[in-house]
């Protein structure tokens, strides 16, 4: 067997050196180059895989950074549903939608109200519900359910803006200050000193004081009486009607259509009456209530 011979120096740790003969056959020493030129070649692979192993860590901290991003999102989220899913209460009891059994009376047929809190809500809307159990109402189901609203309540909001248009509100007098001599409910009757019910309240003023609509409405009724002189009647909704009575003129014409504020007439001192003044009354479902509870602009004295 042929060996090679090669000589290794090795230092000690006092600094003296020494030399070493050390016999090595050709197949190790052959063994030992192939294993260096394995470890030199195995270099630019150990570098790429160590790049790509800094890619995938680097894309994974931006993924992480992603869905922290997500997640606060989602945080957001749920705190402005919940903020949403208050005003939908509030604006739910605002409309009294509450006081139906079907919002469809209120703004028509095919119409439902969802309240996205009803654990059956997934039942309620246009979706199919999922294969699995929902534990909970998720955060899609209720934001489709108070989508679902969304017009609903707009539609309500139209209704509502109609109702108070035609709902009288105002004292139906142009002045400064109005006074109120004669309340509603019973009284002596100036006239004949005998108690009976005033069905209204009368106005105190001077003559050609503006007689002006309180709410939207049409005049269904004008001309004179013996009690209440030149009166006017107007049609606001389907049950209620307001009367003006001891008009010194009316200026406007029987079914003319009148918005709030409009000229009825002026005030007067016609009819069975003490003094200038305007007799004026509120009829609910056909009967008389009290005019205080619809003149919002005033308070009683």
């Amino acid at each position: 067997m042929k060996y090679i011979r090669s000589y290794i120096i090795l230092a000690s740790q006092n600094g003296s050196g020494k030399i070493y003969n050390i016999l090595m056959s050709h197949h190790l020493l052959g063994f030992f180059l192939f294993l260096i030129f394995l470890c030199v070649c195995s270099v630019p692979l150990l570098e790429t895989k160590l790049m790509s192993g800094n890619k995938k860590i680097s894309y994974l901290k931006h993924e992480n950074l992603r869905l922290e991003a997500e997640l606060a999102d989602l945080k957001y989220l749920k705190i402005t549903l919940s903020d949403i899913e208050t005003r939908d209460k509030l604006l739910r009891e605002y409309f009294g939608i509450d006081e139906y059994e079907q919002l469809e009376t209120v703004v028509g047929r095919g119409v439902s109200y969802i309240d996205s809190s009803d654990p059956n809500v997934l039942e309620k809307i246009d979706e199919k519900p999922s294969s699995h159990t929902y534990s909970s109402i998720t955060l899609p189901v209720k934001l489709q359910a108070l989508e679902s609203n969304i017009e609903i309540l707009k539609q309500l909001s139209v209704l509502k803006e109609k109702m108070w248009e035609y709902t009288p509100s105002i004292i139906p007098v142009e002045m400064e200050n109005p006074r109120i001599t004669s309340k509603f409910g019973w009284r002596k009757n100036p006239l004949t000193k005998r108690d009976e019910f005033h069905a209204g309240i009368d106005i105190l003023g001077s003559k050609w004081v503006k007689i002006v609509s309180p709410a939207a409405g049409v005049v269904i009724n004008r001309g004179y009486d013996q009690w209440l002189g030149n009166y006017i009647v107007v049609q606001h909704t389907k049950d209620i009607k307001t009367i003006y009575g001891h008009m010194h003129k009316i200026s406007a014409a029987n079914g003319a259509e009148v918005s709030r504020g409009d000229l009825l007439g002026h005030m007067g001192n016609t009819g069975m009456s003490t003094g200038i003044h305007l007799h004026y009354s509120v009829v609910n479902e056909g009967q008389p209530v009290d005019p205080m509870e619809y003149i919002l602009d005033i308070r009683e004295g």
